[in-house]
């Protein structure tokens, strides 16, 4: 369940029950008001929300060992990310700023694991994009903001069982 409300939502948890005041908090709600509820204290709540809201959240982040070692990677640098021509264990993320990086010995799964869901998406068995690198998609096809060698943009194919998925994503 505490997966189901991690996140950018703010939580108010609401009961006549006391006892469920420690299983809200382990929750990471931002307040917890008991029944019945009084206009100040249901007002003292979202007051607190809101001021969760306008704090700057942390920068997601991945840590792994890296081709440069053990690395701290922001999420919101990564653009693509694919399965390593060398090794297919690894994976070459290549940041906003075309920087190459190998995250060594990590699967899909797991890294998608610590990826932002918003923010990332899963195209085929040996591709993932960052939503913001996305220019143009059809039910085949993605057009990257990703400029190559020869000053084209980086075309990625859409795998069968991922299309679903992707159309879902932007509402399709």
């Amino acid at each position: 369940m505490q997966k189901l409300i991690s996140g950018s939502k703010k939580i108010i948890f609401t009961t006549a029950y006391k006892e469920y005041a420690a299983e809200a908090f382990d929750l990471n709600v931002v307040d917890y008001v008991r029944k019945p509820i009084k206009k100040e204290r249901l007002t003292q709540a979202f007051e607190k929300a809101a001021e969760l809201l306008q704090t700057p959240q942390k920068k997601d982040i991945i840590e792994w060992n890296t081709n440069i070692g053990k690395t701290i990677i922001f999420t919101d640098q990564i653009a693509y990310i694919k399965t390593s021509e060398i090794d297919s264990r690894d994976k070459d993320i290549i940041l906003n700023d075309g920087t190459n990086i190998v995250l060594k010995n990590l699967n899909f799964k797991n890294l998608l694991e610590m990826l932002p869901s918003k923010d990332f998406a899963q195209v085929n068995k040996k591709e993932i994009i960052a939503l913001s690198s996305i220019k143009v998609f059809s039910t085949n096809e993605i057009i990257t903001t990703i400029s190559t060698e020869n000053e084209t943009f980086l075309k990625l194919h859409i795998g069968e069982s991922y299309k679903n998925s992707l159309m879902e994503r932007f509402g399709k």
